[in-house]
């Protein structure tokens, strides 16, 4: 169901409820719809500019009005089928909708209040039709009964959420959570939420973790939930309960090539991390780390910390490679030859 399908599904079962004489309208309508019934009422004051209260109380009033003018109905009769306490309260009520006592209202007035249609919302100050997204713009400077547009823009965003995705109140309120403080689209984070649920629904969801920094982190680096969840495990288990607590560079250090030939552990990875770090070592320098940690004989967080003089002292080795030609490989294991071929490479 699309949002305009929600919308006009709402002022659908309103007026079913209405001629039916539902006691309790907003919460049918919320229940019918799945709706939460706050996020219902918020949506529809913002769109309209009335609570669903007042619309529900002047679709009363039409019908009721309507049932006087074609079956000749008295005032009082009209009173006791609309719900109304006595004949003082429908006439206020009338006057205050409709500017008219309920004598001097006729079906040609009647017929001026239709429905309402959410695909074009009437402007009560422009009298023009105005288009949602217009309308909201419009709204944007000011406040809708003490709450900023920007809230009620959010309740927008979520049903159209919700809609699109088929998915309850909740989960698209959660699916607009993920999508803001992720910084990320919200059919990554649908996505993501979908996977989520099947999880759920497995039993394999450990509930204590931050469903948000795992959706950070999956978005970020493409990876499934699966893939998410077991990388979580392993921070974890070696002590690490948010990835916030990582060193910057830790996660390009997991994810390069010689973390998967080699396999290093998360505790090696942070240290390696911590290292760059401190030693203002940009990433792209880590590979050289390794080759000199291999070069040296050194381990890779002594190659970081020691990188300057270990780069200083390669570039020496070649010069005297390319200066005293290319003699055999010494008893060192790594001769002028191997030397030779790297610069050549």
């Amino acid at each position: 169901m699309t949002l305009q399908e929600k919308y006009d599904r709402i002022i659908g079962l309103i007026e079913e409820f209405v001629e039916f004489g539902e006691p309790d309208i907003p919460e049918a309508v919320s229940r019918e719809m799945g709706l939460n019934l706050r996020l219902l009422g918020d949506a529809f004051q913002f769109i309209t500019d009335m609570t669903i209260i007042q619309y529900i109380r002047k679709r009363k009033l039409v019908r009721a009005l309507s049932a006087r003018t074609e079956q000749g109905l008295s005032v009082e009769q009209v009173v006791a089928q609309s719900g109304f306490s006595d004949a003082a309260a429908f006439s206020k009520a009338c006057k205050k909708v409709f500017d008219l006592s309920p004598s001097q209202i006729t079906q040609a007035v009647l017929s001026q209040h239709p429905p309402l249609t959410f695909d074009r919302i009437t402007s009560v100050k422009a009298g023009e039709p105005m288009e949602n997204d217009t309308l909201i713009a419009e709204k944007k400077q000011g406040t809708i009964c003490g709450i900023t547009a920007e809230q009620f823009a959010e309740v927008k965003h979520v049903l159209e959420i919700g809609a699109l995705y088929g998915l309850t109140d909740e989960e698209a309120e959660e699916v607009y959570r993920l999508s803001q403080t992720c910084k990320i689209t919200t059919a990554q984070a649908a996505e993501f939420y979908e996977d989520f649920k099947l999880q759920i629904e497995n039993g394999s969801y450990y509930l204590g973790r931050d469903l948000v920094e795992m959706a950070e982190l999956s978005c970020k680096y493409h990876l499934s939930f699966s893939e998410t969840q077991r990388i979580m495990e392993q921070l974890e288990y070696a002590g690490y309960w948010s990835i916030h607590e990582l060193p910057d560079g830790f996660f390009e250090i997991y994810f390069c090539e010689e973390n998967n030939r080699h396999g290093w552990d998360m505790e090696y990875i942070c240290e390696m991390a911590e290292a760059m770090k401190s030693n203002k070592l940009p990433f792209s320098k880590f590979d050289d780390a390794i080759q000199y940690a291999e070069i040296f004989g050194t381990d890779i967080v002594e190659a970081i910390d020691n990188f300057q003089e270990y780069d200083s002292d390669w570039d020496d080795m070649i010069h005297d490679a390319m200066t005293n030609g290319v003699p055999e490989d010494d008893t060192g294991g790594f001769g002028y030859r191997n030397i030779w071929e790297f610069s050549e490479e």
